[in-house]
């Protein structure tokens, strides 16, 4: 579903990846951590091809990210789902509006929308805020909206960075829960954050940490770890 090897990329003189490889199944949850300025965010935007893949490969459900042509990054993204860091919501539309455009887009019916909606609303807890505009509501009730918009597709894979970063620790624990339940119906799930509570919950799942672009822990075998015998890259 998800393979990574040797991929490195840098801005400018900076790398902030090196030499990256591991490979992810269907309905596998990877936890990434690591602290800000490891390349997390740089991981997942070259998994969604908001970077190009510049050195190494990357294949992510079913598609060569070196070789895809601009014109496909639409395809990739029906089935790749991105929760960014810094929402990406619209302020004057509704929470309902926000959340069926991710399936208006795909041209699902008023009925499905309508049932696919209210159904994550009621789980994130957003009943009470459904028709309120996104502008008027607070930071973490807008952080759950991205989730919610995100997860609404059914996605094959499930890029979330940092979605619980706004949450008290209530609310972090039932988004993890939604995250949970997809990945128990086959998506695969890359979720990168700076809590070690939130892991430590979920000893069960695959874990991986980067430090300075690197590989540095895994607790499963499909990661390859950074170590001296591994070439650093150079520019």
């Amino acid at each position: 579903m998800l393979t990574v090897t040797n991929l490195s990329h840098n801005f400018g003189s900076y790398w902030a990846l090196k030499n990256c490889t591991f490979s992810l199944n269907k309905g596998e949850f990877l936890f990434l951590t690591g602290s800000s300025g490891a390349g997390k965010t740089t991981l997942l935007r070259l998994l969604y091809a908001s970077l190009p893949v510049m050195r190494g490969s990357a294949t992510v459900a079913g598609y060569n990210l070196k070789s895809l042509p601009a014109r496909k990054i639409p395809d990739l993204r029906r089935q790749v789902s991105v929760v960014f860091q810094d929402f990406k919501i619209l302020p004057y539309r509704t929470v309902y509006q926000n959340i069926a455009m991710a399936l208006e887009v795909r041209g699902f019916s008023k009925v499905h929308i309508d049932r696919r909606v209210r159904a994550v609303v009621r789980g994130l807890g957003l009943e009470s805020r459904i028709n309120m505009m996104c502008g008027e509501l607070s930071g973490g009730e807008q952080q759950r909206v991205a989730v919610a918009r995100s997860v609404v597709v059914n996605p094959k894979i499930l890029l979330a960075d940092e979605p619980t970063g706004n949450l008290d620790e209530e609310l972090a624990a039932r988004m993890i829960g939604i995250f949970k339940q997809f990945h128990m119906h086959g998506t695969t799930v890359v979720l990168a954050t700076h809590s070690s509570d939130i892991v430590r919950m979920h000893p069960e799942a695959r874990q991986l940490r980067l430090e300075h672009g690197k590989i540095v822990a895994a607790n499963w075998r499909g990661a390859e770890i950074f170590s001296d015998s591994i070439a650093e890259v150079h520019s």
